[in-house]
């Protein structure tokens, strides 16, 4: 068996991982820009300014969607969905953007 790197299934995950990291509030790791520090997990570390998930929602969406894009094969989601596939991504923005709602008012 050939490993293979599936762009749809890397699109689908993407967008799955990404939702349910934001919904839940689950990042990698945070990032304090005032001091250039890293915080591993989802806790927030006082005296440190404030804390930026979306570079650790990124990343670990990215890292969970390659691994399964090159472990799950997409012959199924190519020949059966390929018309309607373009919903998943559109979908995802608009559930994002519900999501942070409170930031647009």
């Amino acid at each position: 068996m050939r490993l293979r790197f599936s762009p749809i299934i890397f699109m689908l995950a993407y967008c799955l991982i990404y939702i349910a990291a934001l919904l839940w509030d689950l990042p990698a790791f945070l990032y304090y820009p005032l001091h250039g520090q890293l915080s591993w997990g989802p806790e927030v570390v006082k005296g440190q300014g404030p804390a930026m998930a979306w570079y650790g929602i990124m990343a670990e969406a990215a890292l969970i969607a390659s691994i399964l894009a090159i472990i799950v094969p997409d012959r199924w989601f190519a020949n059966r969905m390929q018309n309607v596939l373009w919903t998943v991504p559109v979908a995802a923005m608009l559930i994002c953007t519900f999501l942070m709602r409170t930031f647009f008012g």
